[in-house]
């Protein structure tokens, strides 16, 4: 059985609750000092709750995240051009390796939105 571990606070309250308990006639007053150590030593077997992550303020996620959406649009105009340049879409599906590389440029594109919105998700 694991030994539970007590903080110092816990331990003088333990350490009052059980003087209380010697000194304690009656038996009702005995069972509810006991029934308080009880749930000293519970509560200090319970591990605290981690703290809450502290969100960066929202005007700078704002800003980072505008930023982000910069390069979308670029990888976006690329990703036109490179269309345009082959003439429209039926002679850009001959040329596979350009075609996998402005699907690549779109595909950064979406990702980069999908960043953006989970980077907004906490603050909605």
């Amino acid at each position: 059985m694991a030994t539970p571990i007590v903080t110092p606070d816990a331990a003088v309250d333990l350490a009052d609750l059980v003087q209380q308990l010697l000194d304690a006639g009656e038996r009702r007053a005995r069972e509810g000092v006991a029934q308080r150590i009880l749930q000293t030593l519970k509560e200090a077997q319970e591990p605290a709750p981690p703290p809450a992550p502290e969100l960066p303020p929202l005007v700078e996620i704002a800003h980072r995240e505008s930023n982000g959406l910069f390069d979308v649009l670029a990888l976006l105009r690329s990703a036109e051009e490179r269309i345009d340049e082959c003439g429209g879409y039926q002679s850009f599906r001959t040329d596979k390796d350009y075609a996998h590389d402005t699907l690549r440029l779109l595909q950064l594109a979406r990702e980069r939105v999908q960043q953006a919105q989970h980077a907004f998700d906490p603050y909605i």
